[in-house]
């Protein structure tokens, strides 16, 4: 009877260490998940960081495309201006040119 009641206890105290090793895994197991919750978490909110700055990036891209366009007419218009002006001016040159040539000739007669 003796060897019952110690070998009860030994399994009493077996199972006693198999539940307190069983509650530390639960405990570990939890801050496990937790770690892999919280690591979750950050990468999502570093997922929606990079996906703003994306999003803001494209927005500056498309607003400087619309100014470099505004900036193609304006220097398009100027351009013609300036290509209309040099016309007139060539055209005052050869009319000079030619005034300065029937002016030598009028002067040799």
């Amino acid at each position: 009877r003796d060897s019952r009641l110690k070998d009860a206890e030994k399994s009493l105290k077996d199972a006693r260490a198999a539940v307190n090793k069983a509650r530390a895994d639960v405990k570990s197991a939890e801050g496990e998940m937790t770690a892999a919750r919280v690591e979750r978490e950050s990468a999502a909110a570093e997922k929606d960081a990079i996906a703003e700055n994306i999003a803001q990036a494209e927005a500056q891209v498309a607003e400087l495309e619309a100014e470099a366009a505004e900036l193609e007419k304006e220097v398009s218009l100027r351009r013609a201006a300036y290509d209309e002006k040099a016309a007139a001016l060539d055209a005052l040159k050869s009319e000079l040119a030619a005034c300065d040539k029937e002016s030598a000739r009028l002067q040799k007669t």
